[in-house]
């Protein structure tokens, strides 16, 4: 017998077990955000973002940024310039020109966010330039059929618990010869052991189905731009020490009934209650 799990319910059950139980049983809402946040954009970036990379990939005047001799390769000047590229070709025509003006604000929050991401798929592009040849250097970074993961866990209980997961972005790190694997966050997050956690999944399925060690990077693009940066060693290590047993955890608390003993415990972080989303249902279910 084994159950089936994303490494984003690993995360949820790190931050508070009965949050993750009404969410995996009843799909309840499970997102701790602040009180001042801004209005959910996830969905939004994440296709943004995706639709940039595949432009990228399939007009040529993206690679010929970088079409110089390494040594004169500016950073900050092929950012600028990939900068007007996406406005002129993708979200000017895309999604300006058709917009309405409710949604302005938003569309502008989302073009800020994306400035603030550019600089780090220039900076991957030029390093991976000293390996691979202007043409081939942003086919070759950055990775579109590896998105989808799964890998089964052998549990403490001799049971079994599959993870299945779809990364936001992979690309691949010519100069140390490894993946990273890119985790988009729309929000600052609450809880940075749990978000390792989850990284850390993605990072140990990809590593084991390419036999290639993933890094992993954590990118809040709101409300300001932030980047958490992990090797390999250190997310192959949290995987081992802690995710079996948390799985075996998860397994038990998924089939608790009302009135039972021994209920989902309560977060460990009494503070996450205060910006819990399912906080009047949590009290009235778990009496």
């Amino acid at each position: 017998m084994y159950t089936f799990f994303s490494p984003t319910k690993v995360k949820i059950a790190f931050e508070c077990p009965r949050l993750f139980y009404l969410n995996h049983n009843f799909k309840s809402k499970a997102l701790f955000l602040p009180h001042n946040n801004l209005p959910s954009m996830g969905i939004k970036f994440h296709k943004l973002a995706e639709e940039c990379i595949n432009l990228a990939q399939k007009e040529t005047q993206f690679s010929e940024l970088f079409n110089l001799p390494i040594s004169q390769l500016n950073e900050l000047k092929i950012t600028a310039q990939m900068q007007e590229l996406f406005y002129k070709l993708l979200f000017f025509p895309t999604y300006l020109q058709s917009a309405k003006s409710e949604n302005i604000t938003t569309l502008n929050l989302l073009w800020q966010g994306l400035l603030n991401l550019i600089p780090s798929w220039v900076k991957i592009l030029t390093i991976n330039r000293n390996f691979c040849q202007a043409n081939k250097v942003i086919s070759n970074t950055f990775v579109d059929q590896e998105l989808s993961l799964k890998y089964k866990f052998n549990l403490p209980n001799n049971t079994q618990s599959e993870i299945r997961g779809r990364l936001d972005i992979l690309w691949f790190n010519w100069e140390k010869n490894r993946f990273c694997i890119i985790d988009y966050k729309t929000y600052q997050p609450i809880d940075p052991s749990a978000h390792l956690a989850q990284v850390a999944l993605y990072s140990y399925m990809l590593t084991e189905a390419k036999k290639i060690p993933t890094d992993a990077g954590i990118y809040s693009i709101f409300p300001k731009f932030k980047e958490l940066y992990y090797p390999w060693e250190l997310l192959t290590e949290t995987v081992h020490k802690i995710i079996p047993l948390k799985l075996q955890q998860m397994q038990l608390w998924i089939n608790w009934k009302p009135g039972e003993n021994n209920p989902p415990p309560k977060t460990s972080q009494p503070h996450l209650c205060d910006i819990c989303p399912q906080k009047h249902k949590c009290h009235s279910f778990f009496v």
